[in-house]
């Protein structure tokens, strides 16, 4: 992957931005699948519920190891 300017991040950005609908979220996931075992890749999600602490979990709803 090749690096941008920081004027072309801002444009992308803010093109992004102009397409959602108001108060709406975005999740961009940027860390790569996490080996848990040498037969799987789980990808790693942080929940937070209004409330309570994050949790980490498997994408399934079962807890992190």
């Amino acid at each position: 992957m090749s690096d941008i300017s920081r004027q072309e991040f801002q444009r992308r950005r803010q093109a992004l931005v102009e397409q959602m609908q108001p108060g709406s979220a975005a999740l961009i996931f940027a860390a790569p699948e996490v080996t848990r075992s040498a037969d799987s890749d789980t990808p790693i999600v942080r929940t937070v519920t209004s409330g309570t602490s994050p949790a980490l979990t498997n994408g399934s709803g079962a807890g992190a190891d």
